[in-house]
């Protein structure tokens, strides 16, 4: 079990606005995810900002396209010194084959099912449970060699049942009844007693007006559980 497992999503589209928040929490915790929104605006130069603060970075960008594509997008990203980079299980197994071959430095991370999709929806739309479709999926990232899944916490003791080298890596982490637009959430507590490895939180504590304070809560509960 990692000793410092939450990871603070910057949830932003603004630099200033990230840049301040990774200031303002960095004396707490020491890993940041950059997603889609963020990256795209200001691209390299981002990441580089904020490993000015001696952080971790963990890349969300769920890449999924062919292998060859995955393959050189993933190469033209070693040289940026990051610890986590995300791509899309459901690309099946050669694109993580393709992904793995591409990096000897950055632990890679497969996404499973989206934690803001519904299980009717995903039975609606796929006609099998999500569950079943998660642990298949992981089966995906064990069999390559992936360091870890992003999967919901409610599904994190079943993928360590099965695979338990793999990392579980949980959005969806909320303190209340605060669910933004994340379905499967469970608290911080919950989720590292079922099995999670790391906790991704954003808005429910980015968003508050006393960020600091905020994190401080979510540190309590994760010290009370006994898992820092």
């Amino acid at each position: 079990m990692e000793r410092e497992p939450l990871i603070i999503a910057l949830n932003f589209t603004e630099r200033d606005k990230a840049l301040y928040t990774v200031d303002m929490l960095r004396p707490f915790v020491k890993r940041f995810k950059i997603g889609l929104p963020l990256f795209v605006k200001y691209g390299y130069s981002i990441i580089k900002d904020i490993q000015k603060y001696d952080t971790n970075i963990f890349l969300d960008l769920k890449l999924h396209d062919i292998p060859s594509v995955v393959s050189q997008t993933i190469e033209n990203i070693n040289d940026l010194d990051i610890e986590f980079l995300t791509i899309h299980l459901q690309g099946g197994k050669d694109l993580a084959k393709a992904a793995m071959k591409s990096t000897s430095t950055i632990k890679l991370l497969g996404v499973t099912i989206l934690t803001s999709i519904k299980e009717s929806e995903f039975k609606s739309i796929y006609g099998i449970s999500l569950n079943e479709s998660v642990i298949k999926l992981a089966s995906v990232a064990a069999y390559t060699g992936l360091y870890g899944v992003v999967c919901s916490g409610l599904e994190s003791q079943e993928i360590k049942k099965h695979f338990p080298k793999l990392k579980t890596i949980v959005p969806g982490i909320r303190l209340k009844d605060n669910k933004d637009d994340q379905n499967r959430v469970l608290s911080p507590c919950d989720a590292l007693k079922r099995k999670a490895d790391f906790l991704v939180v954003g808005r429910d504590i980015t968003h508050y007006e006393n960020i600091t304070e905020r994190i401080k809560l979510y540190l309590e509960e994760i010290k009370q559980c006994g898992y820092i």
